[in-house]
């Protein structure tokens, strides 16, 4: 009885990993990295949904799905690219005033605000993000493997 037990769970164990390692490698159905990217997608992970784009792509090439799959996430990677570039004007504009302005003699005075130490830390922030999705942009264009 206790064997019978034990063997079950084995052989439940040793499945899971092999369906798990066959959808890491890209073995599964295409539809199901499609799936897989865009849950990934609605839940804002575009790393993911890169990924499992290219895990789509890898065995079977491109699609009726997968080319829609391909333009939707452009889409959100470019959306997102506008949003942090105005962010960025945002942050520029506050951190480097016009001359003739008075926050521009306000600033030179007071070199250590902490205010503009904070900008500089989100105008850092917001560049690392823009490089992050200038590589997903590069991996979606790039040719399968």
């Amino acid at each position: 009885m206790f064997s019978v037990w034990m063997t079950r769970i084995a052989i439940g164990v040793a499945a899971k990993k092999l369906v798990d390692r066959l959808r890491k490698s890209g073995w599964m159905p295409q539809n199901t990295y499609v799936y897989a990217s865009l849950q990934a997608h609605r839940k804002g992970d575009l790393a993911e949904a890169v990924r499992q784009y290219r895990l789509a792509i890898k065995r079977k090439g491109l699609t009726e799905n997968t080319e829609l799959l391909c333009e939707i996430l452009t889409g959100t990677i470019d959306m997102r690219k506008e949003e942090i570039e105005g962010k960025l004007e945002e942050i520029n504009r506050k951190l480097y005033p016009p001359f003739f302005s008075k926050a521009f003699w306000r600033k030179l005075f007071r070199r250590s605000d902490r205010k503009y130490q904070e900008l500089r830390l989100s105008k850092e922030k917001c560049l690392k993000e823009l490089k992050e999705l200038e590589k997903l942009k590069d991996l979606l264009d790039a040719p399968p493997e």
